[in-house]
């Protein structure tokens, strides 16, 4: 009896030390997981070298960080200046478009009111019809009274003097359509001659003798024509008589 009790114990004491074993090796098994573990992960650390890299790569990206703020807060006041600008540009740009559209307006009035008074203007008289060569070129009455040839109507004859003297003439000629001078001398002297009447006779031409283009003694933007020793030595009948329209 006392063989088996030993036998069993020493079952028993196999049984605990394979127990044992299997505990142990399970243990080592798990160390050795995490052995190789810790090794893998200890091959991934970093150097020192690579460490100091990152650590320049970290501050590098700081300045830029910074840097980029900086010149993003530059951007934004640039751009609120701009903006300003931009707002003032744009009320100058109005108040510039409608200052054109007021002078356009006030332009448009202008030339509509130059219009009007261009087209309420009266004619522009005196106003200088040519020269002629005869006195027998205007509607005259004939000593006798009748109406020349030529002529619808006819005035009294009546030569003036002061044909030289332009304004005495224009005085003579009130109430008449035209008048012809004819001035005597080329000085200080308004001595000539001077009809006024209201037709010239058709057919009647300009003369091509000269002799119109004598000054008129008190007024030099007009001549009086000529008479006797005024006139040029082309002029054979000693008359060339300037005429002018003094009404409608």
């Amino acid at each position: 009896m006392a063989s088996i009790g030993v036998i069993i114990t020493l079952v028993i004491a196999v049984i605990i030390l394979l127990i044992v074993m299997i505990v142990f090796m399970v243990l080592y098994a798990n160390n050795e997981k995490k052995l190789k573990s810790c090794q893998v992960d200890l091959s991934n650390t970093p150097t020192s070298e690579q460490i100091n890299k990152y650590q320049t790569d970290i501050t590098d990206a700081k300045d830029k960080i910074v840097k980029c703020t900086n010149d993003l807060t530059s951007c934004n006041d640039n751009l609120a200046t701009t903006k300003g600008k931009y707002d003032q540009c744009d009320k100058d740009l109005t108040s510039c478009n409608n200052n054109l559209t007021s002078t356009k307006e006030k332009y448009d009035q202008c030339n509509n009111d130059l219009t009007s008074y261009k087209e309420n203007l009266p004619p522009n008289y005196p106003k200088k019809i040519g020269c002629y060569g005869a006195e027998t070129d205007f509607c005259i009455c004939n000593s006798d009274g009748t109406t020349p040839a030529g002529c619808p109507s006819c005035v009294p004859y009546n030569l003036y003097g002061n044909g030289g003297n332009f304004s005495k003439s224009l005085e003579n000629a009130s109430g008449h359509k035209y008048m012809a001078l004819a001035r005597t001398s080329a000085g200080d002297q308004d001595d000539g001659y001077m009809f006024a009447f209201d037709e010239i006779k058709d057919g009647s031409q300009f003369s091509k003798d000269g002799g119109c283009g004598v000054i008129c003694a008190n007024d030099a933007e007009h001549t009086c024509g000529c008479s006797d020793n005024a006139c040029p030595a082309s002029q054979p009948n000693k008359r060339s008589w300037m005429v002018y329209q003094v009404k409608e």
